[in-house]
């Protein structure tokens, strides 16, 4: 996060003498510094992650959910995904019986047999998606541009842009432009590139967007249900027919135990991709 600190030009050597000596004695007296101001497209962020009440969410250790992704019309994942609320530890529990597991000690697949090219990007990027309204103020984000911008034919939303600093995950060169939706400050879409495995250069080729829908409210925190994948480029917003979507299905928050994460003895570390 930015931080701007305001000069204090003072009129006299002797005021400037003892504004010095007012926050020497307040440092020492272990009084509280002034918070930094937040630039206008934090502060977005900081609304949608209120109107999501991201406070609660965090409050709980555990959610899990079932996902059914289809893209072009084909089903492109259906499994249930189980996952710490701060991403520290994640579980994605395939329908074809591939167990995917990320934690401190990497990304794993079980059993190794089952082993495909996408099994990273499966487990880092779901997640994400279905927690990104509580992540917005996470370390290593980076806030800027507010402004209106298209969303579709003939709308405009408030929006800023998200981007990361190095060595935040898997893909910092990743970029998100976050739209706040009409009157309301739910987190409606976001546009995105995916640099995972490629480089930024081509990625910006082909951005695209997710639009969030029908929220419902499980233990008081809002969350999506439906998720629809589109074309996005910065003139037109999101055109074109949907590229993909996702139902979110039976959310439930839990106390995880010892096991909930475990990763099985039969498991293959997963790689992250060489450019």
């Amino acid at each position: 996060m930015k931080h701007f600190i305001t000069a204090l030009f003072l009129i006299t050597i002797f005021s400037g003498c003892k504004e010095t000596d007012k926050k020497e004695k307040s440092q020492k007296d272990g009084q509280k510094t002034e918070k930094p101001q937040r630039n206008p497209a934090e502060k977005l962020a900081e609304r949608i992650g209120q109107t999501h009440q991201v406070k609660a969410f965090k409050k709980e250790d555990a959610v899990a959910f079932n996902l059914d992704l289809k893209f072009g019309g084909q089903d492109r994942m259906k499994a249930k995904i189980i996952m710490a609320t701060d991403g520290s530890q994640i579980k994605i529990e395939k329908n074809d019986s591939t167990n995917l597991f990320y934690g401190p000690n990497g990304a794993f697949l079980s059993p190794k047999e089952k082993k495909y090219q996408g099994a990273r990007f499966d487990v880092m990027t779901w997640p994400y998606f279905f927690a990104l309204p509580f992540k917005l103020s996470d370390p290593g984000t980076q806030w800027s541009s507010k402004k209106e911008r298209p969303f579709k034919k003939d709308k405009n939303l408030a929006s800023a842009k998200l981007t990361f600093a190095q060595k935040t995950g898997d893909s910092p060169d990743d970029w998100y432009i976050v739209y706040a939706a009409e009157n309301t400050d739910f987190l409606k879409a976001a546009a995105y590139i995916v640099t995972f495995g490629t480089d930024v250069e081509k990625a910006e080729k082909n951005p695209h967007a997710i639009v969030y829908d029908h929220f419902i409210t499980v233990n008081d925190i809002p969350v999506a249900q439906q998720w629809t994948f589109r074309q996005w480029d910065k003139e037109r917003g999101i055109y074109g027919d949907p590229l993909g979507s996702a139902e979110i299905t039976d959310i439930n928050y839990f106390k995880p135990n010892k096991n909930t994460f475990k990763v099985p003895e039969n498991a293959v570390k997963i790689k992250k991709p060489n450019l």
